[in-house]
């Protein structure tokens, strides 16, 4: 039996904070944090987009409001603010990314369990079935852009359908969790691979710092983060 403890990096809460008065007018970006604090033990940071919709919520539903945090690279960070009572969902996605296969988990961030699982064939394989090839490919003209785009493609379709099958949406995601090869995970980040297969075999990186979603070209919410595993050595 595994004992290990359920510690989810995104969470939704709902939350009642403190209704301004004269002798209370801070700021809600202030109320919010105060409230947070009590609850994640940490300030959590707070996007300018989430407090927009922040500004957008609280004077509208009585101060209250229901928020999803994610933590991120610097702790804990708001990713969205909406309307109590909303049906709101915070998902992750886990992928092994393999050159010939891809699989696809979507995960219930809430309680951790896995809410689909989808198998898709490595679109990138029509550039060459072994990794060395598409090295090759990925040198050549805009291939690296053509082997990203396809695999970011392949990703979208995933999050796409097995949010449907849960009864969500992409934006629902909130953390993706990707292992795959070096080779892979520079396909899928955009970096150049060339000097990976050539002496002395060098990655452009083997550790990976957590990037949005946008950058990529994700559908995932755009205040969630996308991290890929470390890799510990070359192809």
């Amino acid at each position: 039996m595994d004992d290990t403890a359920f510690d989810p990096v995104a969470r939704v809460m709902e939350l009642a904070l403190p209704t301004p008065s004269l002798s209370d007018n801070r700021s809600h970006e202030a109320r919010l944090r105060e409230a947070l604090a009590r609850e994640l033990g940490a300030r959590p940071a707070l996007p300018l987009a989430a407090c927009r919709e922040l500004a957008a919520v609280l004077p509208r539903h009585g101060y209250r409001v229901q928020v999803a945090v994610v933590d991120g690279p610097c702790g804990w960070e708001v990713a969205w603010a909406a309307p109590p009572g909303a049906e709101a969902r915070a998902l992750g996605l886990a992928v092994d990314l393999g050159s010939t296969t891809v699989v696809f988990y979507l995960v219930d961030l809430r309680d951790g369990e896995v809410l689909g699982v989808a198998s898709h064939p490595n679109p990138q394989a029509a550039h060459g079935e072994d990794i060395l090839s598409r090295i090759h490919f990925a040198g050549r003209g805009d291939g690296l852009r053509v082997l990203q785009r396809e695999v970011v493609s392949l990703f979208n379709e995933a999050m796409r359908s097995l949010a449907a099958e849960a009864g969500g949406e992409p934006a629902d995601i909130l953390y993706t969790a990707v292992a795959g090869n070096t080779t892979m995970c520079h396909f899928l980040l955009g970096l150049d691979p060339g000097h990976i297969c050539r002496e002395p075999y060098l990655p452009a990186a083997g550790g990976f710092d957590l990037v949005r979603p946008g950058e990529l070209g994700l559908e995932a919410h755009p205040g969630g983060w996308v991290y890929c595993f470390p890799n510990t050595g070359s192809y």
